[in-house]
């Protein structure tokens, strides 16, 4: 879609930060942040500064993945940039977010990240995406399932979001609530379980075009 538009066309602007994030998602983090510069370049051109937030805030969060960034360099970028974002803004400060929660994830702030976490789904649900809510919890799933919270609650967590349609597929890694419910098999000793339900989910992320898992 963006190859039929317009250097200067708004909606190339919109379609090029989701781009980047689908080919996040194929593993190819070099030509993301490729598609990312080039979609903070449009929405600078045509003034969308939804846009080049958007692009920017995914840019830390993969970079840091990448290991071109610093981990605690992206966080005070995000810690600057959540403050200027607008307040009724809940699609742009659920991403914000959801790149802080994992960056304190990795750095082992597993708290704050669980905390952090909730944010987003709060503002995620507020914002009517349910794609970017299902992302949130498998954010706050993994939070759960590296800290210290108490694998029942955990299962709980994640039988509720499939009871209310929750699962879909995520652009980051390990952003599926079903990406935790082989570990709490595993964890309560069902092993045979866990490594059934790790097959199936490699079955269905690999026919799904996902690189990462």
């Amino acid at each position: 879609a963006a190859t039929l538009l317009e250097s200067d066309d708004p909606a190339r602007a919109r379609i090029l930060p989701a781009l980047a994030e689908a080919v996040y998602g194929t593993g190819e983090f070099g030509r993301s942040l490729v598609v990312l510069d080039e979609a903070v370049e449009t929405g600078e051109l045509v003034a969308d500064e939804h846009s080049v937030a958007r692009a920017r805030i995914f840019g830390g969060y993969v970079r840091a993945h990448m290991g071109r960034a610093s981990h605690l360099d992206v966080l005070r970028e995000l810690d600057e940039l959540v403050p200027a974002l607008p307040p009724d803004d809940h699609e742009l400060l659920a991403r914000a977010h959801l790149s802080r929660a994992w960056i304190l994830n990795w750095l082992g702030r597993v708290s704050d990240a669980l905390a952090e976490g909730m944010r987003v789904l709060d503002h995620a649900t507020q914002a009517d995406l349910p794609a970017l809510e299902d992302e949130a919890a498998g954010m706050v799933a993994s939070a759960m399932r590296w800290g210290p919270t108490p694998w029942p609650e955990l299962v709980r967590f994640i039988d509720d979001r499939l009871a209310a349609g929750g699962g879909r597929l995520g652009s980051r890694v390990g952003a599926e609530i079903l990406d935790y419910r082989p570990a709490t098999d595993a964890a309560r000793g069902n092993l045979d379980l866990a490594r059934a339900r790790f097959a199936k989910r490699r079955e269905e992320l690999t026919g799904r075009g996902a690189a990462m898992f």
